[in-house]
């Protein structure tokens, strides 16, 4: 098998083979800050080995007989695998050439993977010359650098750390020994695909082979950029994956970042990474999280902590850039910066992960918050966190944000000009600043200074007609009713908190029979039946309950239902309800409750 030997010009694109990019001894070096392996079968795996077999199909049908002559590949078209970015790095003692990975890690993991598979699978069918020509572009003949790549792992449970046990299982013919993790599940993906290809092909299975070997080495081509050790390689890396992982924002933030710190001599990237940023690879911030387009957590927190320190609004496709231009007029203060990033990120997750019950006013506020999806406030919590306040000014600007919300909440307004309204609220506590007001009465005033159904405060009026006539959504409804339950707990029973997990219960059923419940009496049926529809999911027809009523006791009448209520549930809300409506329970009961659930609201969340 031919292949040429490797020429490039430092900073030029080179058009590579694979045999081209791994001939020789020479070591890639994956920096530990790098991202997690994670490619996968159906967006790369699959579609890389699909291309693999047809090419090598091709091949095939172009050999004369039962041998695959080196000048039959020639008119079978290469196939562009992407580019990989390179920083050359000298040389290790025993003179293997050293190129340090800026981008492409997933790229050359996985076609490494890919040809230690095919290598184990000719050895399985007896083709041992081919496998050992493959074999050669995943060794070196060293004994300190033996493979390929390298990968700088100072962190315990990154999947690169499997990568030598994989290569070598492959080598000693035990590529499923249980190792765990994508990178071995890439191999064994391969593996399995190669040895079911070469058995479809019988007896031409040298052919097969041979085609195969052919393919990986020479068909198989990627665009290589070698940087010398001075070059900028930030603004190359962000632009660079084909058929690959799509960056996220924070994925060049993080590239960018350590670009900074590598052109500090004070730094050291390494230090800079496990300092800073590798918090950032923990799985809860790589999750996809809101609704329509999802992103992943990190790019929005970063969004909102942008959007806090700037008081401008920060498009999705937008947040590195937005990052790049807030750093670069202080990049003499990476350090300082990074510190704030890193606790706010601290206190992001923290919130965000708070639990019923397990702490004061502002806990109970986050709690209240994430049930009501609202995360567009982040820019304004993430401001307030950094103000110089008292402790009962903070918590009163808690006490204003979570009323305003709960309120618009209950009486049915729209969302979406939340982060508008965050970002006023910044501006107004700069203003705020200058005065000698604090920044609850910042907060406060500004609120009750709109008057536009997008964004209005809604008045006790407003609130006490929503709860006698407006359905609540189910996460609304428990929001409101354990708030409810928690502000009827009395001081000496000690725990404020509500459990999680309570019930909703509707006191007359939805499912409700004429005979156990009849319609009032002296009223157009039609009417009184339109009435009950009405009525059953208002606030004041709803309960909570620590377990939900088997169904042939929930549709039971008034009396039964008490009964069982009083027998088994001892939340506070359902001892006023069975103290105040002991014997019956009307439509009129209904509305009654209902206005004192309106009275207790406005004292909870109260407006002025």
């Amino acid at each position: 098998m031919r292949h040429r030997s490797r020429r490039f010009v430092a900073l030029q694109p080179q058009d590579q083979d694979l045999a081209q990019l791994f001939d020789g001894k020479l070591v890639y070096i994956v920096p530990n800050y790098q991202r997690l392996y994670v490619w996968n079968r159906d967006g790369q795996w699959e579609p890389l080995w699909f291309d693999v077999r047809d090419i090598a199909e091709e091949l095939i049908e172009s050999a004369a007989g039962t041998e695959l002559a080196d000048d039959d590949h020639d008119g079978v078209e290469p196939h562009f695998k992407g580019a990989v970015v390179f920083k050359i790095s000298g040389s290790t003692p025993d003179l293997a050439r050293k190129y340090r990975v800026i981008d492409g890690q997933q790229r050359l993991t996985t076609l490494q993977i890919l040809m230690a598979a095919a290598a184990s699978a000719l050895d399985v069918a007896g083709l041992t010359e081919p496998a050992d020509n493959l074999r050669n572009f995943t060794v070196n003949d060293s004994a300190s650098q033996p493979l390929k790549i390298q990968y700088q792992t100072h962190r315990s449970g990154h999947d690169y750390e499997r990568f030598p046990d994989v290569m070598d299982a492959a080598r000693d013919g035990d590529g499923d020994s249980g190792i765990g993790g994508p990178i071995a599940d890439c191999y064994r993906y391969f593996n399995s695909e190669i040895h079911k290809w070469l058995r479809l092909h019988g007896d031409r299975i040298n052919v097969a082979g041979t085609a195969l070997v052919q393919t990986l080495a020479l068909k198989l081509r990627v665009v290589a950029i070698y940087l010398d050790p001075h070059e900028k390689e930030h603004a190359i890396f962000e632009s660079l994956n084909a058929r690959g992982e799509p960056l996220t924002e924070w994925d060049k933030i993080k590239n960018y970042l350590l670009y900074k710190a590598h052109e500090d001599r004070r730094l050291s990237q390494e230090t800079f990474f496990e300092q800073y940023l590798d918090a950032f690879d923990d799985p809860w911030w790589r999750q996809l999280i809101g609704r329509g387009v999802q992103r992943p957590r990190v790019d929005v927190f970063v969004d909102y902590w942008l959007e806090a320190q700037t008081g401008r609004s920060v498009a999705v496709r937008r947040v590195f850039r937005e990052f790049q231009h807030y750093l670069d007029p202080r990049d003499d203060r990476l350090e300082e910066i990074m510190e704030q990033l890193l606790d706010d990120a601290r206190y992001f997750m923290q919130s965000e992960t708070v639990e019923s019950g397990t702490g004061g006013r502002e806990a109970l506020f986050h709690e209240r918050r994430l049930a009501m999806g609202a995360g567009a406030v982040w820019p304004l919590l993430l401001k307030l966190r950094h103000l110089d306040v008292d402790t009962d000014d903070r918590e009163a600007c808690f006490v204003a944000l979570e009323s305003y919300l709960v309120r618009r909440l209950i009486a049915g307004y729209q969302a979406r000009s939340y982060d508008q309204v965050a970002l006023e609220l910044i501006e107004a506590l700069s203003e705020q600043a200058q005065t000698p007001q604090g920044p609850s009465k910042a907060i406060r005033t500004h609120l009750l200074a709109y008057s536009e159904n997008a964004n209005l405060w809604p008045n006790d009026a407003a609130i006490s007609q929503a709860v006698s006539q407006r359905h609540l959504a189910l996460y609304a409804r428990r929001l409101v009713l354990a708030a409810l339950e928690r502000h009827l707990i009395p001081p000496m029973a000690g725990n404020q908190s509500v459990p999680a997990g309570l019930h909703v219960e509707h006191l007359l059923p939805q499912g409700w029979g004429p005979e156990e419940w009849p319609l009032p009496s002296g009223i157009d049926p039609e009417q009184a039946e339109e009435e009950r529809s009405q009525a059953l999911a208002t606030l004041g027809n709803l309960t909570l309950l620590n377990a939900p009523l088997n169904s042939s006791v929930s549709n039971r009448a008034w009396t039964v239902k008490r009964e069982k209520i009083q027998k088994s549930d001892n939340l506070f809300l359902n001892r006023r309800l069975l103290k105040e409506y002991g014997d019956r329970w009307t439509e009129d009961d209904i509305e009654q409750r209902g206005r004192w659930m309106g009275d207790m609201i406005v004292k909870i969340w109260p407006r002025e």
